[in-house]
């Protein structure tokens, strides 16, 4: 079997540009969310993995996809309506970390950092 690399996979990295009263929102939205619990070591995400399809953060959702939408127009060129399956959220302290995971049910995946300090959210890919 010969296995030839041809379709590279990308990583696209925008700004949302919200208002502070968007973060804000958003920031009241999370800290009322129910997390699974966890250990010093490990990032805690919501036992809710559809945070994006609720009215509060609707307008959110909004953005995330029309970043993505003008990604797909302007360079993947897929002719597809893309929906967004699933959105969770995920609280970390200094130190902490989420395990290693597969998105095996998407196409595509996201990050949305809400509001972090720089030099945090070091993100790896494998």
């Amino acid at each position: 079997m010969e296995v030839l690399p041809t379709f590279s996979k990308i990583i696209c990295s925008t700004e949302l540009n919200l208002s502070e009263k968007e973060y804000t929102i958003i920031e009241d939205y999370l800290s009322k969310l129910s997390l699974f619990e966890s250990d010093d070591h490990y990032a805690v995400p919501t036992e809710d993995k559809f945070v994006l399809r609720h009215d509060t953060l609707s307008f959110l959702h909004d953005k995330i996809m029309s970043e993505f939408n003008r990604l797909n127009s302007e360079h993947l060129k897929y002719d597809n309506q893309f929906v967004m399956n699933t959105s969770w959220y995920t609280y970390s302290k200094p130190g902490q970390y989420a395990t290693f995971h597969n998105h095996s049910n998407c196409m595509f995946s996201g990050v949305f950092y809400v509001k972090v300090p720089e030099n945090s959210g070091d993100i790896e890919f494998d």
